[in-house]
């Protein structure tokens, strides 16, 4: 009898492991049962030689995109495709935790104060009022500049263009007085030339002694003129096409001048919208294997080369990106960069990008960080960037 007591005693305890194990699974921290490659519960985990594990399809989609076969997480290399068997023990642990983790409360009703909603937007009609009375001294302004800057452009190819036909008429004019003397100094030889042939030729006479009688003949004497005293024109030429080149040059000095309005205009619009100016700080736990980051973490550098670093589930794999620990949702994004200049002799140069709407995808990130990359100089190469001016504007403003 009291064996049958203790048995009974027993039984009701072997009835309950199911929930016990799952209450106490329930409490275990949820990093345990998450794959690092989709941050999600496992779903038919295996585990790899090295000991870490990942989802089936994660791990077999991982190593069919990098066609080779290492770890995600410690990256040992297997030179042999390891047998990714599903390991049930952490498939059924897996799924209990799933099953049991507490669910999150169904979103509550909320009441609001219907006052308050209209207060809410009353405000925002007045922001946005405000913001277009921004906006439209922003556009006057713009065309009070923009008819500075052409009609002093205007102005500028006026006088040039005054200047080059100036310039033509100019060296037309001396073409013409130039060839004027030469006309006269040729015709002054001609006229010579024909005096000395109109002149009567002299007679010399002459005896002869063929006999007794004297015989008077005359000769001839032909006018010649000694040719060192004439000028040899055939090696007197004229330019027939003189202005070659001179509408160019005036065009590249205007252009020129454009180039160092541009730059001014550039500096004037970097001035006014760094008022906006966000301070980025990179995230070298994101970067890249290629990418080194800075101490100060104000600037990326492409090293050509993987380097040694942390397992990061946030780290980028694929590309040669990084991200920035400040978080934008959407707006106006301009990226004025510092990068190295062409040769080490010359100072850095600063660089204005373009002006970009845009609106942050979830990356790697629930915060949605800045999205940073490297760029490619004129050698195909990758230059350092200077991430202290990222400038930040919402579409309010």
């Amino acid at each position: 009898m009291q064996l049958k007591r203790r048995l009974k005693a027993v039984l009701p305890e072997q009835d309950q492991p199911e929930e016990s194990m799952a209450s106490t699974i329930s409490l275990l921290p949820e990093k345990h049962f998450l794959c690092s490659l989709c941050r999600d519960i496992f779903t038919s985990p295996v585990t790899i030689p090295c000991g870490h594990s990942f989802c089936l399809s994660c791990l077999s989609h991982y190593w069919t995109r990098h066609q080779s076969k290492y770890c995600p997480h410690c990256k040992r290399l297997f030179t042999d495709k390891p047998d990714l068997s599903v390991n049930r023990i952490l498939a059924e642990v897996s799924h209990n935790y799933r099953t049991a983790r507490p669910q999150k409360p169904p979103d509550e009703e909320m009441v609001i104060d219907v006052e308050q909603m209209i207060q809410e937007r009353l405000q925002k009609i007045e922001r946005l009022k405000y913001s277009l009375e921004l906006q439209k001294n922003s556009y006057l302004r713009e065309v009070r500049e923009s008819q500075k800057v052409f009609s002093a452009l205007v102005h500028a190819m006026e006088k040039n263009h005054k200047a080059v036909v100036d310039a033509i008429e100019e060296r037309q004019r001396e073409e013409d007085k130039k060839v004027e003397t030469l006309v006269k100094e040729i015709e002054q030889e001609i006229q010579e030339l024909r005096k000395e042939t109109t002149e009567p030729e002299p007679q010399i006479p002459v005896n002869s002694d063929q006999s007794d009688d004297t015989k008077q003949v005359t000769v001839n004497i032909v006018p010649t003129i000694c040719p060192s005293e004439m000028k040899d024109w055939s090696k007197v030429t004229i330019e027939t096409d003189p202005c070659v080149g001179v509408t160019r040059r005036a065009l590249a000095d205007i252009m020129e001048k454009i180039k160092v309005e541009v730059n001014r205009l550039s500096k004037s619009e970097l001035k006014r919208i760094e008022k906006y100016t966000v301070d980025v700080n990179l995230s070298a736990k994101t970067a890249h294997p290629f990418l080194s980051v800075s101490d100060d973490r104000k600037q990326v550098r492409h090293t050509d080369k993987l380097q040694e670093v942390p397992d990061n589930p946030k780290r980028f794999d694929r590309v040669a990106n990084v991200l920035a620990k400040e978080s934008l949702s959407s707006g106006r994004l301009v990226l004025a960069s510092r990068r190295a200049a062409p040769s080490p002799v010359q100072s850095w140069v600063s660089k204005l990008i373009d002006p970009l709407y845009f609106s942050s995808p979830d990356l790697r990130d629930r915060d949605s960080p800045a999205f940073l990359w490297t760029e490619l100089n004129s050698q195909g190469r990758h230059s350092q960037l200077q991430a202290s001016q990222l400038i930040y504007t919402s579409k309010d403003q």
